[in-house]
């Protein structure tokens, strides 16, 4: 049994795998048009209750050894908080868990009292392309340089009916998924030195963000995004035998060193019709096996890297 938390498009998401993998789940959603929603667009025969988490523990009922928590970025922290009371000891909480550096360290701090284990989900990590760029490093002798294109499109991110403190902490919201898969490959940042110009309607503390930094294993780094303009999420890394690239990140590439082709490496296929990473990442969680996951020290640390990154104010009004 275990417990998912949430009925949109992400929860959906883990419920095709969850089914796919046969696991007996209960949905718990806020209101009975997200549950219906749901329901229409899983072909869901799992148990679907409605009125959010606090009204469903309220009915005191025994808690499965793994939840998943799915809800909207807002909401994530609330509902894990709830979660860790209530006793829960596994719970993969969707990315990025919060969007302050202050609310990772109250889900950290409230996980070490209760012995609990939070990871955030970045299914990237798991994507069959990245896994098999670990294993292109390992065999070459680790990382030298890492280059990231965190290029966001405005026009559709400016269109999006979400929270205004979402759109304007971006860069955490959603693009710390190409920081997290770069720094996941090639070591945590142990500098960095950014630099950002402009804003947008939606973005006011930058348009253009680029930065330079070395990680923990010895990569020299650079990154940069351009919001104004032309690109797309995008990673490169060098090693002493070749140049790999994810660009989309569900695939990989290898330029051998003194050549100029680039060449297709060719990748594990997933269950058919399920989110790429996510199988991956799923079983990985229900067997416990969490080496490969973001603790919530990591994105403590991580997030507050990216407050600076992105020109944010650290505090959130707490």
């Amino acid at each position: 049994m275990i417990w998912l938390i949430g009925t949109g498009p992400m929860a959906q998401a883990y419920y095709k795998v969850l089914a796919h993998l046969q696991v007996d789940t209960i949905i718990i959603g806020r209101s009975e048009a997200g549950c219906n929603s749901f329901k229409q667009h899983t072909d869901c025969r799992a148990r679907v209750v409605s009125g959010g988490i606090d009204s469903f523990l309220a009915t005191s009922p025994q808690i499965p050894q793994h939840v998943i928590v799915a809800v909207d970025i807002t909401a994530l922290k609330s509902v894990t908080l709830s979660l860790l009371h209530y006793g829960a000891a596994n719970i993969l909480l969707e990315k990025p868990g919060g969007l302050f550096a202050s609310d990772i360290k109250q889900m950290q701090d409230c996980a070490a009292l209760h012995n609990s284990n939070v990871l955030v989900g970045y299914n990237r990590r798991f994507f069959p392309s990245v896994m098999k760029a670990r294993e292109c490093i390992a065999h070459d002798g680790g990382v030298n340089t890492v280059m990231l294109d965190i290029t966001e499109w405005s026009s559709r991110i400016d269109s999006l009916a979400l929270p205004r403190e979402v759109k304007n902490r971006w860069l955490i919201a959603n693009t710390s998924h190409v920081f997290d898969t770069a720094f996941f490959l090639a070591g945590e940042p142990v500098s960095l030195t950014p630099h950002v110009k402009g804003g947008l309607s939606w973005h006011p503390s930058a348009s253009v963000l680029a930065g330079t930094g070395n990680t923990e294993c010895g990569a020299l780094m650079v990154y940069h995004g351009d919001w104004t303009s032309a690109g797309r999420w995008g990673i490169e890394l060098t090693t002493a035998k070749r140049r790999l690239r994810l660009c989309p990140m569900e695939s990989l590439e290898q330029q051998s060193k003194d050549e100029l082709n680039w060449n297709v490496i060719l990748l594990k296929s997933e269950g058919e019709g399920l989110k790429t990473g996510l199988l991956n990442q799923t079983k990985a969680f229900l067997n416990q096996d969490f080496a490969d996951f973001c603790t919530l020290a990591v994105q403590r640390n991580r997030i507050a890297q990216l407050e600076t990154m992105g020109n944010y104010s650290s505090n959130n009004g707490q």
